[in-house]
């Protein structure tokens, strides 16, 4: 993909605050790094075929991720310049993951504290 201006990028906190269903996920990593896990939801896109792979625009906002980030921002930004609504998930698919991880340990704890106090 060729450079283009960067995209607004969106914090985890804020991806997970979305409604569901209020935007593609987007995975531009490669079939073979997204086969060790992605974003539930998330269509794998890879860079060299997004725009055979992409769905249409249809008004949704695009959230764009790669594994840390920096591939994700050039990807939106491309998208943008189409007319897509894309936005980078900062962070990249590690930044969900330890997201992800966090928010499981506080509901197990909130579940451990909840069981002791009954």
């Amino acid at each position: 993909m060729e450079q283009a201006t960067a995209a607004p990028n969106i914090g985890v906190e804020e991806f997970f605050a979305l409604p569901e269903g209020a935007a593609h996920v987007i995975d531009v990593r490669s079939r073979t790094d997204a086969a060790y896990g992605l974003i539930p939801g998330a269509l794998v896109c890879p860079t060299d075929e997004i725009w055979e792979t992409l769905p249409p625009n249809d008004g949704k906002i695009f959230i764009v991720y790669c594994k840390h980030g920096a591939i994700g921002e050039g990807a939106a930004a491309q998208m943008r310049e189409k007319g897509y609504d894309a936005r980078n998930l900062e962070g990249g698919y590690l930044a969900w993951l330890m997201e992800t991880m966090r928010r499981e340990d506080d509901d197990a704890l909130r579940q451990r504290v909840d069981n002791s106090i009954q």
